[in-house]
C-alpha cells in the first residue's frame, strides 16, 4: 500500500471494475490474475492494444494472498491514480464536502449518491477515507471512476466557497441552530438555493 501510494497507482479488485476502469481511459500498469477465464471480459475492452500493460499470472492461493476481500474475485489491476476527472455534463451547482468520513465503505456510498444526482465536485478535508482506498472503490460501485473528487485542506475548501454561495449543512442534531435556518430536506424554500451554487 505504502509503495502503491507513493508511486501514485490504486488498486481494483473484480472484473467488473477493472473494465469501467479501462473504458474510463484509467491507465491500467498490472493486470493480476489467476485464470485467463477471469479476465476475457478485460481484454475485450482494450481492443488491440495491450502496450505498456503487464500481465502476471499467478496462482490462485497467491491472488488471495493479495487480495484486501475475503473472497479474491480473481483479479486485481493496478491503476495510474487520476489526475483529474471532469465533471459531467449536466452535473448539478453542488459541491459536497464529506468531512470526517473515516469508514471507506460509508464514503463508497456517499460517492455513488454524488455521482447519481450528479454534483460538482466531492471534497474530503483531512481525516477523512482515503477514495481510492480499495473498499472505497467497490462500496462506490465505480462511481468514483466519474466524480471529480478532491482531496484539501479546510484553507483551500474555504477559497473554493465564494461568499455568494448557499452553504448547507446536514445535521442530525438541530438544537444548536436558530429554528428558522433549519430545514427538512425536501423543504428548503426555492428561492434560497434557486441559481446559486450550492
Amino acid at each position: 500500500k505504502k509503495t502503491l501510494k507513493q508511486q501514485k497507482q490504486i488498486i481494483v479488485e473484480g472484473n467488473i471494475l477493472i473494465k469501467e476502469a479501462v473504458q474510463n481511459k484509467f491507465k491500467l500498469n498490472k493486470l493480476i490474475f489467476s485464470d485467463v477465464n477471469k479476465i476475457k471480459d478485460i481484454t475485450k475492452v482494450f481492443g488491440r492494444s495491450t502496450s505498456g500493460i503487464e500481465f502476471l499470472k499467478v496462482p490462485d492461493p497467491d491472488l488471495s494472498y493479495y487480495s484486501v476481500l475475503t473472497t479474491s474475485p480473481g483479479c486485481i489491476g493496478i491503476f495510474d491514480k487520476p489526475q483529474d476527472i471532469k465533471k459531467k455534463y449536466n452535473a448539478l451547482p453542488i459541491n459536497v464536502i464529506a468531512d470526517n468520513c473515516r469508514e471507506p465503505n460509508n464514503l463508497g456510498a456517499i460517492i455513488r449518491i454524488c455521482n447519481a444526482l450528479p454534483i460538482s465536485h466531492l471534497l474530503l478535508p483531512k481525516g477523512c477515507a482515503d477514495p481510492w482506498e480499495t473498499k472505497c472503490i467497490r462500496g462506490s460501485s465505480g462511481s468514483i471512476f466519474h466524480l471529480p473528487t478532491k482531496q484539501l485542506d479546510w484553507e483551500k475548501i474555504h477559497q473554493m466557497t465564494p461568499a455568494e454561495d448557499v452553504v448547507l449543512i446536514a445535521d442530525n442534531d438541530v438544537r444548536k441552530y436558530d429554528k428558522d435556518r433549519v430545514f427538512e430536506y425536501d423543504e428548503i424554500p426555492l428561492e434560497f438555493i434557486d441559481n446559486k451554487n450550492i
